[in-house]
């Protein structure tokens, strides 16, 4: 049943690309001003999900195998320090997305500034509006503060 729910807001979402792309071509003189596009109507309900999340035992395994695997990389692997450097950062992406929910891109455009770390181990972060889907600025609060502590002592780039 999800994957049924899903597949039709593939299909909304993915109609909706192809005609913006046709109003830009029309609009560029790429194809005659007279064609239509018509993929007739998807129904979709209103609460609806957008996203099959992941179940407790996926997270969980997730984590654990992302915990140790900066660990097991080969020491004549040869670009060791950088495969490293990537493993821990998806390993901490993984865990902010899910304790956070963030988007991808408000996940990759947050800075030091807009992190504040608290002594109980959550963390405030705030979503500036130009980083959000919505255009609006809103206030993350999570627990697991401690991964970005963790974060900025391996990080190149903590200004």
């Amino acid at each position: 049943m999800a994957a049924a729910k899903l597949n039709k807001l593939a299909k909304v979402n993915e109609s909706i690309t192809i005609k913006q792309m046709y109003k830009f071509a029309k609009n560029e003189g790429f194809i005659n001003q007279n064609y239509e596009l018509d993929f007739g109507k998807f129904k979709v309900d209103k609460n609806e999900s957008s996203r099959v999340a992941y179940e407790v035992k996926d997270y969980k395994q997730l984590i654990s195998i992302s915990k140790y695997w900066d660990r097991k990389v080969s020491e004549t692997h040869v670009k060791r320090d950088e495969e490293i450097y990537y493993r821990r950062t998806i390993r901490d992406f993984i865990v902010l997305m899910s304790n956070y929910g963030f988007r991808t891109k408000e996940l990759l455009l947050i800075k030091w500034k807009d992190v504040s770390v608290n002594d109980d181990g959550t963390a405030k972060i705030v979503i500036r509006k130009e980083n959000s889907k919505v255009n609006k600025e809103r206030l993350c609060i999570g627990r697991k503060g401690d991964v970005f502590i963790r974060r900025k002592k391996y990080c190149q780039y903590t200004e």
